[in-house]
């Protein structure tokens, strides 16, 4: 009897001895670090290579190979985490001397996912409302359009993806008081009125002094970019970035809406000029703004620049106060985190 226990003893110990060692052999060949993990690891690795080997200066980016964080030793060869054919890079950027850093896995069996991507694979379309490849960007269009983005406590809507991946967005709150674009002594009037060139105005240190306020979790999200402030003619009512892009202001963290950005939105094919009472129709910008101070100046003075109300762009004098609403641009290299873009589901950065 006690050797047939023991036989039996054995034998069952063997077999649970057998199913542990096979379940380590399963876990350590086919449970390999997630992508996710990987993408993790890729960011402390590169979070360290920027401390110890290359420094990245405010409002500039470094692009940092998954080769290079194995062969300063950061990070493990890809094939070793992952029993998949992987190519990795981190891109680092300094928005307001905070440091962002944002991984892409590119795998045969995965890809990170970016918000830029997602937004396009979610959205583009070719009639109806939705997002619309135009001249390299990539912008939205009609009324009911899922746009919406969450960020830094508050919604906005994307109004596009620029040529650069960037993405635009306007906050959806217009500001808690009305501000006066400039009121600086103008020599062609001979009084207060204001000088409309944008790169000196009143407002411009009033935007930078707001920005400064941010916490920085927020400005690390918040990229750099050429602002359009582009002079018109009071009889050029055309509807070209071109013309709004004229003149650039570079490396503007925060910033105004553009009128183009206005009525390219319309899809009313009689949506012609800036100012064509069919561009509020099919228009969300229209149906989220009441009233905004643009970034743009009149050409034919030195003291009026460019307002929208309801739907209508005027030649405004700049010591006038009014409202706005602010503009800021954020990489399409983040992760997608969630959401569909709705009002009730927007799109998170955090």
């Amino acid at each position: 009897m006690d050797r047939k226990y023991l036989i039996m003893g054995g034998t069952i110990i063997g077999v649970i001895v057998v199913l542990l060692l096979s379940v380590l052999i399963l876990s350590s060949c086919s449970n390999k670090t997630s992508y996710e993990k990987i993408e993790k690891k890729l960011i402390k690795a590169a979070e360290k290579y920027v401390a110890e080997k290359q420094e990245v200066l405010e409002g500039e980016k470094l692009v940092i190979t998954a080769d290079q964080l194995v062969s300063a030793e950061y990070i493990k060869p890809l094939d070793e985490m992952k029993e998949d054919n992987c190519e990795g890079t981190v891109l680092v950027m300094n928005n307001g001397g905070v440091m962002n850093y944002m991984p892409n896995l590119i795998c045969t069996n995965y890809q990170t996912k970016t918000l830029k991507n997602t937004i396009i694979d979610d959205n583009l379309v070719t009639s109806k409302d939705g997002l619309y490849a135009i001249n390299g960007e990539y912008v939205f269009r009609g009324k009911k359009v899922n746009n919406y983005l969450s960020f830094a406590g508050r919604k906005w809507r994307i109004i596009k993806i620029d040529s650069y991946g960037n993405i635009k967005l306007v906050s959806i709150e217009d500001s808690e008081k009305n501000v006066i674009w400039d009121n600086k002594f103008n020599t062609e009037t001979g009084y207060s009125t204001g000088e409309n060139d944008y790169s000196t105005s009143y407002i411009l240190e009033y935007l930078k002094d707001q920005y400064a306020g941010y916490k920085e979790n927020t400005k690390k999200h918040i990229i750099p970019v050429n602002a359009c402030i582009g002079s018109r003619e009071k009889t050029n009512l055309v509807i070209s970035t071109a013309v709004d892009c004229s003149k650039t202001l570079e490396k503007q963290y925060v910033g105004l809406i553009n009128p183009t950005d206005y009525a390219q939105a319309s899809l009313d094919p009689d949506c012609g000029k800036i100012n064509d009472g069919s561009c509020t129709n099919f228009n969300y910008v229209y149906d989220t703004i009441g009233s905004t101070w643009t970034m743009n100046s009149i050409a034919d003075n030195t003291y009026q620049s460019i307002l929208y109300v309801t739907g209508h762009f005027s030649a405004t004098d700049t010591n006038e106060h009014n409202k706005y609403h602010l503009v800021v641009n954020l990489s399409g290299n983040e992760l997608y985190q969630k959401g569909n873009g709705t009002l009730d589901d927007p799109y998170v950065v955090e």
